[in-house]
């Protein structure tokens, strides 16, 4: 017997290649299940935007600083993104932060996620930019709906190079900043008249644990001790040693003199010295243990600030189905959100405090109008209802250069602001086919107020 190769037939499946025909749009479309497949931060689904070809992203930690190539996509401005949920505007007329929508959107809820980044028709929108559309998601003939929960632990992170320097500076082990988030909900949805009317609702929350590295401006230990150190002209007239404050005994290198209470005192032209109230305001402050402006007098502080967040969401939606040329649907959504900023120090409330109650609902009517004429019309309303209450609720005195203990007076971040800007938006969408050949005609108007207290 002759042992012979054994043949395994190979076979292959050409893919399916999804072509636009209709015009000259260029964009893609992605499913349901694509959309839960994908890991996307924070459940926010804008963000998938990302993924398609000429867009920038660079994630940041504050959006006060954020790189202006944020969110340009194709070349277009930022802030030129235009998103619509059920053919109805969810835009923030005030701010247009890119990858971002008035009402936040869950991956569960969404059951389509359209976009185009050029060359996209007059019906898409009014900007320049990126046109993403989202379609909610609606009950079917059986009654169905998971629940879930997705976390992260600090386990899985990194420390912050700096901070991890003044960990060890201090004689302690390298700890990165808390991160923490657990995302859990559920959906449901099913028939209220089977093939006739049907709901789907959605319940999500996120709570966020964390810590962001921060640093602070603080007296040093001489300086609280009424001690002024600076530099000698002449290095050798100033062998250094030590210099008494009020309280305590410092070092003062060679190269330096140290200023005793009595010597500042000598030269303050009203006698008094250093100021017992300012120096007992000082002695609140923790020890530096960064060298900061002088590595003397004005040092830092750095440590890993406690940040707890909750986001909450719901979306709902119903659809009746009139005859088999006409159909209603009606959907509302609501965000709640809480949103914390970094204490000044440990032990303290947060500086700013963000409260988000946006909500919005939509109604649309689509009919068939004849075998070649179809028509869309849906109305929406959205209000975006933000309140910023800062620290700073009273008049303030700051010293240069230190960073103010209770955060009174330390920047806009700490004043108190609110704003609620509520928008309408009625849309209509004519249709003619014949053959090959569309014709479209249709409207768009847009009503918003951008009123504004600080």
């Amino acid at each position: 017997h002759e042992a012979g190769a054994t043949a395994k037939p190979t076979r292959v499946f050409p893919e399916t290649s999804h072509l636009n025909t209709s015009d000259a749009s260029v964009g893609n479309v992605m499913s349901r299940e694509q959309i839960r497949s994908l890991p996307v931060e924070a459940q926010n689904v804008v963000h998938l935007l990302s993924l398609q070809p000429g867009a920038i992203f660079i994630p940041t930690s504050n959006p006060a600083t954020v790189d202006p190539r944020y969110g340009s996509v194709a070349g277009a401005r930022a802030d030129q993104q235009s998103v619509t949920l059920d053919g109805i505007d969810v835009n923030d007329p005030q701010m247009a932060t890119a990858y971002t929508s008035a009402i936040r959107m869950t991956q569960e809820a969404l059951q389509e996620f359209r976009v185009s980044t050029s060359n996209y028709n007059a019906e898409m929108g009014r900007s320049s930019g990126p046109q993403v559309s989202l379609v909610t998601r609606s009950g079917t003939n059986q009654f169905d709906g998971p629940g879930y929960w997705r976390f992260r632990r600090t386990a899985t992170s990194t420390n912050e190079y700096f901070l991890e320097l003044s960990q060890k500076r201090a004689g302690k082990e390298s700890e990165p900043p808390k991160l923490d988030k657990d995302i859990f909900g559920g959906s449901f949805g099913g028939p209220i008249q089977r093939n006739k009317m049907f709901f789907f609702a959605n319940l999500e929350s996120l709570k966020e644990k964390s810590e962001a590295p921060v640093v602070r401006n603080v007296p040093s230990n001489s300086m609280r001790d009424g001690v002024l150190i600076y530099q000698c002209a002449t290095a050798a007239a100033c062998p250094g040693g030590s210099v008494r404050g009020v309280a305590n005994n410092h070092t003062v290198p060679a190269g330096w003199y140290g200023m005793t209470p009595a010597e500042i005192a000598a030269i303050d032209p009203l006698g008094i010295g250093p100021s017992q109230a300012a120096l007992q305001y000082f002695r609140q402050f923790p020890s530096p243990n960064d060298p900061g402006r002088d590595n003397r007098n004005l040092m830092d502080y750095r440590f890993a600030a406690p940040i707890e967040n909750d986001f909450f969401n719901l979306v709902s939606r119903v659809d009746y189905k009139a005859a088999d040329n006409h159909s209603f649907f009606a959907r509302i959504g609501k965000q709640d959100d809480t949103i914390n900023t970094a204490p000044q120090f440990e032990d303290l409330d947060p500086l700013r405090q963000r409260l988000f109650n946006n909500w919005g609902g939509a109604i649309g009517y689509d009919a068939v109008l004849s075998r070649n004429l179809t028509n869309s019309f849906p109305y929406g309303f959205t209000k975006i209802d933000e309140n910023n209450a800062g620290v700073t609720n009273s008049n303030y005195n700051t010293f240069r250069f230190i960073t103010p203990f209770d955060g009174k007076g330390d920047g806009p971040a700490t004043f108190t602001e609110t704003r609620q800007t509520p928008t309408q938006n009625f849309v209509n969408d004519l249709s003619w086919f014949k053959g090959l050949h569309t014709m479209k005609a249709g409207t768009n108007i847009r009503f918003t107020r951008v009123p504004k207290s600080r």
